[in-house]
């Protein structure tokens, strides 16, 4: 399934057992004995999971782009979503620094939000080759460091949860491991993607919450 951006086997196992057959030896004579074939019994094939959904951003060099909604989150659901950087759009002139954020709003798009009263957003910006800084920005506020570094390398996937707990608050998980919490209204929020400088795939299934007490964090 591909979604268009804004702006954007099973394989069954079979087994085959072969008769084995046992030859038995005496003094002055002899006599064999073959064993019935048995049957091996087929694994039953893993049910499909649900579709996922693929898709693919670019922005090019100071340069950003938004994705449409990937989910709406409510108290105490989560959402996961795989990212892989495809390419960093590297230009000698570039004024803006190349990054991957996760953002949060209210309304369904997220261009007309209003930054002083709505939104969360998560940035990973490059700081150098694979090692980037995250960086979070609240509503009324302006973009802040966490002091965190993680490793975002071309072509290695890598899994964002975020987890809203009962007073509305987020918690952001890479690879299962915990980034950061930060407060936020208890309104349900939609979630999105945005590119600045680089291009990435994201693959996720649409829709897909759980309640984040006692969930996976992947």
């Amino acid at each position: 399934m591909e979604r268009t951006p804004t702006g954007s086997t099973r394989r069954y196992a079979l087994v085959l057992s072969l008769p084995a057959f046992a030859m038995l030896g005496g003094c002055g004579s002899s006599s064999s004995t073959a064993t019935s074939p048995t049957a091996a019994a087929t694994p039953t094939p893993t049910p499909a999971g649900p579709p996922r959904t693929t898709l693919s951003l670019n922005a090019v060099a100071d340069q950003q782009v938004y994705s449409s909604s990937l989910t709406q989150l409510a108290l105490t659901q989560s959402f996961s979503v795989e990212f892989k950087l495809d390419r960093i759009n590297t230009s000698p002139t570039a004024e803006f620094r190349y990054a991957i954020e996760f953002w949060f709003t209210k309304t369904a798009d997220v261009t007309n939000a209003d930054p002083s009263s709505d939104g969360l957003v998560l940035s990973l910006f490059q700081a150098q080759g694979n090692t980037w800084n995250v960086w979070v920005r609240e509503a009324g506020d302006t973009y802040r460091s966490t002091g965190i570094q993680v490793q975002v390398a071309v072509g290695t996937p890598k899994t964002l949860r975020v987890v809203r707990g009962p007073d509305g608050s987020v918690g952001f998980y890479l690879d299962g491991v915990s980034l950061i919490g930060a407060p936020m209204y208890k309104e349900p929020a939609h979630f999105f993607a945005r590119l600045v400088g680089t291009g990435a795939t994201f693959s996720f299934v649409p829709g897909s919450t759980s309640t984040s007490v006692g969930s996976s964090r992947f």
